[in-house]
């Protein structure tokens, strides 16, 4: 497997220091699990953010703060913590829509068999939400072979990550581990390559802009239809 599209750097750096919507860090922390290079680039920035707080000087509590901060830790976490790449990457084997998927993606789907999750039809895709907190709104995506996803545009950006399968569009053609971004400025109409269905994770940041005839598919990145 060889990865050529990557998150951008201030991504990385974004989800390396904690301050990723939940949505992208776990797409971010999928990608990580199937590519050992931006695996590296992450681990170098938070050495590099760990060090750099090691250097600043302790600064010290007054009683009002030590007990702020005490009450603080028995409080419950109201954005669950960034998801991490897991450990185990067995998962990087070339897949099927039967194959394994990776941690921590596993855990929002509630199973590891693409074939066999509670997919939803719509038009001429399949889709899964996934429940996660902040403005992005993230969901699984299935394309027969050979289908295509007509053409569209974005109101804010968007991340894909390619799980099966792959597609190509005016920008590139996209297969396991790549990560495709799309701002306002695209207009595109992704085709999934012939012999595997396309599935991949996407976020969103705003809503899809597709012709009139689309308005179903429009509803789906508008919000959950169901």
């Amino acid at each position: 497997m060889s990865i050529r599209f990557h998150p951008r750097n201030e991504i990385l750096l974004a989800y390396a220091t904690g301050t990723l919507e939940e949505a992208a860090s776990v797409l971010i922390a999928t990608h990580l699990a199937l590519c050992p290079q931006c695996r590296t680039a992450v681990g170098c920035m938070e050495a590099v953010g760990g060090a750099l707080l090691d250097a600043l000087p302790a600064a010290a509590l007054d009683d009002r703060n030590l007990t702020q901060m005490m009450t603080r830790l028995d409080e419950p976490a109201s954005v669950p913590a960034p998801a991490k790449a897991a450990d185990d990457l067995s998962s990087t084997r070339s897949p099927g829509t039967s194959a394994m998927l990776p941690q921590p993606l596993r855990g929002y789907v509630a199973g590891d068999n693409a074939a066999h999750l509670p997919w939803h039809r719509l038009m001429n895709l399949d889709y899964i939400d996934l429940k996660t907190r902040g403005r992005g709104r993230a969901r699984l995506l299935r394309v027969s072979p050979g289908g295509t996803i007509p053409y569209h545009g974005h109101s804010g950006e968007e991340f894909v990550l390619v799980l099966a399968g792959g597609y190509s569009d005016g920008t590139g053609a996209y297969h396991r581990g790549d990560v495709a971004s799309a701002d306002p400025s695209l207009r595109h109409a992704p085709v999934a390559e012939p012999g595997e269905a396309c599935i991949c994770m996407t976020v969103n940041y705003g809503v899809l802009l597709p012709t009139r005839i689309l308005a179903p598919l429009a509803r789906l990145f508008r919000g959950r239809v169901h």
